[in-house]
């Protein structure tokens, strides 16, 4: 992703809507010297609507093109609208009659969706599949998109943010072992002060950077034990003033001011450069992001020897990964139910992961989180693997951890979370301070539910 964060990218792509409109085209009739219409075949246009330029994710335009052929009479269109739009636009586009067919959502604000009554209950079409079942998804991921017993989205990916990317020469010249699935924080530390290379004020060399800082998403608050509210699925009451979470809050952040292993959220704003640009010209030796960020930017990774492990687990051995992920959805009022049903189990079943992989550059897809194909040659089996340990995604999917299910959160963590942490990163709040601050905030937003 650039070196970008994933809340980074989605603000730099837009994050937009794809929609799949499946509209039908009137069939031209053409009179014969009989006086009778010669058949033709109507096009079906499928409009798929999401949150980012899924056209430019791995092997996107070889999973249409592969579906189209499959599929005769249906075109698929995609349509890519801002994230500050998305929603709204999906809105009038359903009060207009003119909805999209197949939404993609990302999983924090897919709450509102639901609430809003924006999506299709697939619960019956996945109780009538054969072949296609919710039992054949990770099922944290399936869980995340089942809300009131009713399941309204398929999971595209499995993306914990788990990947603990490592440069093999720094380690090396280090004389540090390469980090194992043994590791805990203070491994991590120990590694991290070793490869850090210090020339009076100026750090040349950082040992570790997290990718994903905020609060609710960051590593060391689960590692630790922490959380920031009493529920997941059902949140009523925020904990960020919750001991582990104040304990691991400020394990990150000791990693900047008092080891200075790492840098600060300042630093990259100052540099306008990310985790994975820094990694790229040897600048750092460890960060922990997601998957993503090798998809994204293969041409970055192949510049330096690099490994891949799971992150470390906390201190008494607690694993805990914050996780990205992506469901397609169907519109509540597609005309097209069958054809956009259709569509998603291809995409997030295997013909879509086959079709994707084979036009995918260099080999490297998204994890998928149907687990038939997370388990075949697509992905883990992969004979030419982009890099060891791929299967760390669906390890750590056991201990995945979503945002609160709720239909405030998205907006408390751009307007509080977020900047509460990056004053903590950068020195300017302390941790106690910070916290407290996204709890009192977090506290009007449950007194209103």
């Amino acid at each position: 992703m650039n070196g970008l964060s994933r809340r980074d990218f989605l603000k730099a792509v837009g994050v937009g809507g794809i929609g799949i409109a499946l509209a039908a085209c009137a069939p031209a009739a053409v009179p014969s010297s009989g006086g009778s219409a010669a058949p033709s075949q109507a096009t079906q246009k499928l409009v798929v609507a999401s949150f980012y330029a899924v056209d430019q994710t791995a092997g996107w335009a070889g999973l249409v093109e592969q579906f189209e052929q499959d599929h005769p009479g249906i075109k698929v269109e995609t349509q890519v609208t801002p994230w500050e739009e998305y929603l709204p636009k999906i809105l009038t586009q359903i009060a207009a009659n003119t909805p999209p067919d197949v939404l993609g959502v990302e999983n924090t604000p897919f709450i509102q969706f639901v609430r809003k009554n924006v999506l299709l209950d697939l619960t019956p079409l996945l109780d009538a599949d054969q072949v296609f079942r919710s039992s054949d998804f990770f099922p944290k991921l399936i869980g995340r998109y089942t809300v009131d017993g009713k399941v309204w989205g398929i999971p595209y990916d499995v993306q914990p943010i788990c990947c603990l990317f490592y440069n093999k020469e720094h380690f090396d010249a280090a004389g540090v072992a390469y980090p194992t699935n043994q590791w805990r924080t203070d491994d991590l530390l120990a590694a991290a002060e070793a490869m850090t290379v210090t020339q009076g004020d100026r750090t040349s060399q950082y040992g570790f950077h997290l990718a994903e800082i905020a609060a609710d998403r960051n590593l060391f608050v689960y590692n630790h034990g922490g959380t920031v509210a009493d529920s997941v699925e059902s949140p009523t009451q925020a904990t960020f003033i919750n001991s582990k979470t104040i304990e691991g809050m400020q394990f990150w952040a000791d990693l900047i001011h008092k080891h200075k292993v790492a840098p600060s959220p300042g630093f990259f704003r100052q540099g306008g450069m990310g985790g994975s640009d820094l990694f790229a010209t040897g600048r750092l030796s460890m960060f922990v992001g997601g998957y993503w960020e090798l998809v994204f930017a293969p041409d970055k990774f192949s510049q330096v020897p690099f490994g891949m492990q799971i992150a470390p687990a906390g201190p008494d051995g607690t694993r805990g990964y914050a996780t990205g992920g992506t469901a397609y959805c169907a519109s509540q009022t597609t005309k097209n139910q069958d054809s956009a049903w259709e569509f998603i189990k291809y995409f997030m079943g295997m013909p879509g992961y086959k079709a994707a992989f084979a036009a995918a550059t260099n080999g490297i897809i998204y994890p998928p989180a149907y687990i038939p194909a997370y388990e075949s040659d697509v992905y883990l089996k992969n004979p030419n693997p982009p890099v060891e340990n791929l299967n760390i995604n669906g390890d750590a999917a056991a201990y995945a951890w979503f945002t609160p299910h709720h239909e405030s959160w998205v907006e408390l963590r751009s307007t509080v979370i977020i900047p509460e942490t990056e004053l903590i990163g950068n020195g300017e709040k302390t941790v106690e301070e910070a916290l407290g601050a996204m709890q009192a905030a977090a506290e009007k937003i449950f007194a209103v539910s």
